[in-house]
Order: C-alpha cells, then structure tokens, then sequence
C-alpha cells in the first residue's frame, strides 16, 4: 500500500476542503492535463509532457535562483508546494497517472517515451513517496524493461530513472536485485553496442549504487540494508574491476561523504 503522508494535509487543509479542491482543480489544469496524457495523438502528448518538464525547469531555475539550499519540498514549499500537494492526492499524483496510463504501458514512441521517463525522474527525486509505486513488482518490471530498449534516448532516461526509483528507498533496492537490475546494467556496460553516452551513465549509476545504506528508512530495518562490499559482491558476478569502481567511489566521494543516512 502506498504510504502518502496525510497526516500534514489533513491538519493544515481539512477545515478548508472545498477551497483546497477548487485550487487543486485549477492547478492541475494549469500544471497537467491528464486527458491529454491519455491521448492517441502522440504529438499532443509530446506537448503535453514538454510543457511539464518545462514547469519542473523553471521551479528549478526559480530554486536556484533563491540560492536555497536545496531541500526535499513539502507542500508548504514556497517554490514546489503547489506541485507537491498535487502528487499527495493520489488522484492526481503523477508518476500514478503515468504508469496508469497507456503512455509508459504501450507507447510505441521512443520519443514519447523517453519524455515520459525524463519527467518521472524529475517528479520522483522531488517527491520521495511516490517512489512506493516501484514497490510494486509489475511496476519495477516494466522500468527494468526499458533498459534493454532499443532505443539509445530510452535506455538513458531508463538509467536516470533506476536513480530516482532506488534514492533512499531500500525495498526499491531489493526488488531491483531480485529482479536482475544491477545484472541488466552491467550487461549494459559490457555490450559494445552501448553508446559512449550511455555507458557514462551507467558508471554513474555504478557509483551511485555502491553506496552503503545506513541507517533506518520508514520501518525497515537495519538488516534489510547493504554495505558496499556486499553491493560490490553483486557487481563482481557482471563486472570486472569492480574493485576500482569501490576505490575511485571512496576517493573522489562524488555524493559526498560515505556515511549518509537513509
């Protein structure tokens, strides 16, 4: 089940539940349209996914521009909060409404779908709950599955997404394995096939996956987290070197210190 926190948005905005609903309208409609998501005509679709990664650019740009630092939004975010409240309804949650839809299902546009990923990665690293959707194994199976598109634009927003799908979410770590993910990408690597592109990417994947997760996440316990020597174990049935992937990860520290939290 997903595990929304409704506990803010019943104490701030339940006395005023039918205002709240005529703004959650209006901004839905100024935000997404999601007939338009369910579209057959692709072009409009296209439009209709641009004009949402263009929103997502500009809250960024309005971000850094405030020279905030960066934090994960809530509803009371003064740039993002309008967008968040939008994604705790799970009526009008997006990243519900992609994967409902015929969009990620059977889209047989690479370019409609490669925009659909690259949306759904910003929306998920702004809105870690939404991330519970990935939980469920049909779900983590079709992300999975866009690895091995054809498609070089598809497999690169695939890796994107696999980020922001596991960031800080250890049952959506799990499930990935189970499910052969680490496999698939390294097979990616190893394939001379794979755009230079892609396997830079994919490198960054590697390091962001070696990371040791401590620490506690939403009820789960310590003993459901990996080290990175247990990480590296994966990787060593795929990969060759993985020993320097672990040594260049604690040198350079590209997400900064080892000892994060989850």
């Amino acid at each position: 089940m997903l595990r929304f926190r409704w506990h803010t948005y019943l104490t701030s905005y339940l006395p005023h539940q039918n205002a709240l609903e005529r703004a959650l309208t209006d901004s839905i409609l100024m935000i997404y349209n999601a007939d338009k998501l369910y579209s057959s005509n692709s072009q409009q679709v296209i439009e209709e996914l641009g004009s949402i990664k263009t929103y997502l650019f500009e809250k960024c740009n309005e971000l850094h521009n405030s020279q905030r630092k960066w934090r994960v939004p809530k509803i009371d975010d003064p740039i993002f909060g309008e967008f968040i409240l939008l994604q705790e309804k799970p009526s009008t949650n997006l990243t519900g409404i992609l994967l409902a839809g015929p969009l990620i299902r059977n889209s047989q546009s690479s370019t409609v779908l490669a925009l659909c990923l690259e949306v759904l990665h910003g929306v998920l690293l702004l809105h870690p709950p939404s991330r519970d959707y990935f939980t469920q194994v049909h779900n983590m199976e079709m992300m999975i599955s866009f690895l091995k598109s054809e498609s070089g634009d598809v497999v690169n927003a695939a890796v994107q997404c696999q980020v922001a799908i596991l960031v800080r979410n250890v049952l959506n770590f799990r499930l990935s394995e189970a499910l052969d993910g680490p496999k698939i990408i390294c097979e990616l690597l190893n394939s001379p096939a794979t755009l230079r592109t892609t396997k830079m990417k994919i490198l960054e994947f590697l390091f962001f996956y070696l990371i040791p997760e401590e620490g506690t996440l939403d009820g789960v316990s310590s003993e459901n987290h990996k080290n990175t020597k247990e990480k590296a174990e994966i990787l060593k049935k795929y990969l060759r070197n993985v020993d320097g992937l672990v040594e260049e990860l604690m040198r350079s520290k590209p997400f900064g210190e080892m000892d994060i939290q989850w």
